[in-house]
């Protein structure tokens, strides 16, 4: 789908193409990919596979910072899994602060046994997978006082429990290219394809959440200079194509599944046959369907 024909010219007057070249072999049904990060990661993952493709993300659950991403892949890379001794528990549950919320629980040992089961899963596609999405949201983290541990998940723990700052340009580089070099330890041929979220993740204080997104933009700009790794513009797509808060759901920080779509579909009809497209687009529809239709009790 052209995304120029989702608009009117009333709706877009201020309407700027941001480009996007994609010089490698389209992808197909037959090809499989893996997706680490937050939002575009995993609204890729929901894409790809409604339209019937292999796919799997964050075996950790949702990351933002590029320190997070690089340990949970250098783990990948050296098989090194989780042990009782990397949990916590608060509030009644099992906690890593490694894993989203979405991984802990009552249980400990089913929490690592899922924690494990889940990298393992995700290590054996990565290393075959032709295509790896990994979606950078923010470069400020919190560190654990007590270990100086950067945390992927504060999960509610006491604020004095943390120290909040903004990773230097040096550190984002560092990180990044961890990323890449983990990645290629398992998987030497497989496209990478680097993006950066649109979202604000610190919409109380814009200074950060500009500054932060400067740093990893540039370290980006150098990274996807090499060989079959490529930088997808979300983040300009929105900022620069769109830029209108009716393209933001209701808390002016997240975009509108409109806005979703319009990038998603950017990415799909550059770098996938048309069947596959076809496919993506059969499935949303089904989607926003079933979503209006009317449930009983």
């Amino acid at each position: 789908m052209n995304r120029n024909k989702l608009f009117t010219e009333s709706l877009l007057p201020c309407f700027q193409e941001v480009p996007f070249k994609w010089k490698y072999t389209k992808w197909n049904e037959k090809n499989s990919f893996v997706s680490i990060g937050s939002c575009f990661a995993q609204e890729m993952t929901l894409l790809l596979a409604g339209a019937g493709l292999t796919i799997k993300e964050n075996p950790t659950g949702i990351l933002y910072n590029p320190f997070s991403i690089a340990e949970t892949l250098e783990r990948l890379a050296e098989k090194h899994f989780y042990t009782e001794e990397d949990f916590f528990f608060h509030n009644g549950l099992w906690h890593s602060y490694s894993h989203h919320g979405s991984f802990s629980g009552e249980d400990k040992k089913a929490v690592l046994e899922k924690a494990n089961r889940e990298m393992e899963d995700f290590r054996i596609l990565l290393e075959k997978a032709d295509g790896i999405f990994i979606t950078l949201s923010s470069a400020v983290v919190y560190e654990i006082r007590e270990t100086g541990k950067i945390a992927a998940n504060c999960h509610k723990m006491p604020p004095d429990t943390f120290e909040r700052r903004l990773l230097s340009y040096r550190e984002c580089e560092i990180y990044c290219n961890r990323i890449k070099e983990n990645i290629r330890k398992c998987n030497e041929k497989g496209i990478i394809v680097f993006t950066l979220s649109p979202v604000r993740h610190y919409p109380g204080d814009p200074l950060l959440n500009s500054a932060g997104k400067a740093r990893l933009r540039s370290v980006l700009e150098d990274i996807c200079s090499h060989e079959n790794i490529v930088y997808f513009p979300a983040y300009e797509i929105v900022n620069d194509s769109l830029r209108d808060y009716r393209f933001y759901k209701e808390d002016l920080v997240h975009i509108s599944p409109l806005a979703a779509e319009i990038v998603l579909d950017t990415f799909l009809e550059n770098s996938f046959v048309p069947s596959v497209r076809e496919k993506g687009r059969l499935w949303r529809k089904q989607c926003a369907r079933e979503n209006h239709i009317p449930r009983k009790g």
